[in-house]
């Protein structure tokens, strides 16, 4: 899965999980097992950390 295909993904997560309805998500800091995101809305920035 490309990182393009793998960001819809949490930008579509997002809204069903949390109510978070992202202007905005792109990758986050490398260097863990896990893949960060970050999403931004129109009033704050949320960090997400989940593994896909």
């Amino acid at each position: 899965m490309s990182a393009e295909s793998e960001t819809m993904v949490v930008a579509g997560i997002l809204p069903l999980l949390y109510r978070i309805t992202p202007a905005e998500v792109s990758q986050g800091p490398a260097g863990t097992a896990t893949r960060n995101y970050l999403a931004s809305t129109s009033t704050a920035a949320v960090g997400s950390r989940r593994p896909l």
